[in-house]
Formats: C-alpha cells, structure tokens, sequence
C-alpha cells in the first residue's frame, strides 16, 4: 500500500519480478502459472476473501510470454478464450484424480479450439498415477 500500487499491480509485480530472476538464470525458460489469480472468472475479482484491495486487472500487469496453466475444468472454455484474447499462450491443467479420462478428454476438445494453446498436462494432488499411461496414450493421438 506504501507503494500506492492496486493488488492487481502488486501480484504483477511479484510474478514479473519472479519471471525476471529465471530469465536471468536461463534465458530461454519458458515460464508458466497457474490461472486462478489472473482469471477474471476465478478469482481475479475484487472481494477476494480477507484481501484489502481488488486483483481485477492482474492479467495486464505480467510479461505477455508466460504460459497461463488454466485448470478450472467449469470455467475452461471462457478462460482458455480469455487469455487466448489478451495474447497469452495457455495450458490445460486436466484434472486428475478421477476414475476415468473424461475430464482430460473435454480439456482436449477445449484446447483445440482455442488459439495460442500449447498442450495439456497431467495434475495430480493424490499423487494417483494409475491414469497416466492412458492419459499418455489420448494425448499422444493429438
């Protein structure tokens, strides 16, 4: 607050800063973050819990080269779209723990409409594995 900086401008700074330090180390990394605080569908809003302050508008405060991860499977499409729109490249994040492939199927047909998108990865919070040569096997048809 001491800087007169909006919590939006804040968190880009701190991921600007954190983007500039890898680059500094390795040049050619490629950089990538989770969505859900630059997503204006999740929780790039004002009111965000106990937090003094609105992070609307954090998206336009970050390097344009960082990979948006967007893992929110209900909010998929209007995200990939989203940041598709302000010139970023975007990841699906497919979830995961989950019996079945059905989640990473959907993330499939999502990214495939979207320009700018690079890939999905495979998430896991259970370390559940089980999927993951299947998992290998849908993506590798794409």
């Amino acid at each position: 607050q001491g800087r007169g900086l909006s919590m939006a401008e804040i968190l880009g700074d701190c991921i600007t800063r954190q983007r500039d330090i890898f680059k500094r180390i390795d040049p050619e990394i490629e950089v990538l973050i989770w969505s859900d605080m630059l997503d204006p569908g999740h929780n790039a809003h004002d009111n965000y819990y106990g937090v003094v302050g609105d992070f609307t508008g954090s998206w336009q405060h970050i390097p344009k080269d960082l990979i948006i991860m967007c893992w929110y499977h209900k909010i998929r499409d209007k995200s990939l779209a989203f940041f598709s729109q302000q010139s970023f490249r975007t990841l699906g994040a497919a979830y995961y723990d989950a019996d079945d492939l059905t989640n990473p199927r959907e993330w499939l047909a999502s990214l495939q409409r979207t320009p700018q998108a690079q890939g999905i990865m495979y998430t896991t919070w259970l370390k559940k594995y089980a999927l993951l040569p299947d998992f290998g096997d849908l993506v590798s048809g794409q």
